[in-house]
């Protein structure tokens, strides 16, 4: 296991569900949830499981501290948020 972990902008919630992926739609222009949305069926074949496979729904304790940077319009900013609570 390593000593920590650095975590840059990361995709940690499959099923979309963070209001950042509406309420910042038109702020960040690079991401948008179609894209999003067909990258989880490529990577899961089937949305359905997309839960199941989310590092911000699974069991976080034992993990190293973990440092996440986000920028402030990204989409996944309430992930970021989620995801530190949740540790």
């Amino acid at each position: 296991m390593p000593a920590a972990a650095l975590l840059f902008s990361p995709w940690v919630d499959l099923t979309l569900s963070g209001d950042s992926m509406t309420v910042r739609a038109e702020a960040d222009f690079i991401v948008n949830r179609t894209a999003l949305e067909r990258r989880v069926r490529d990577y899961l074949g089937d949305a359905t499981a997309a839960e199941q496979h989310s590092p911000l729904f699974a069991g976080l304790h034992g993990l190293p501290p973990t440092l996440i940077q986000v920028g402030r319009i990204t989409k996944t900013i309430t992930q970021r948020r989620s995801m530190t609570v949740a540790s």
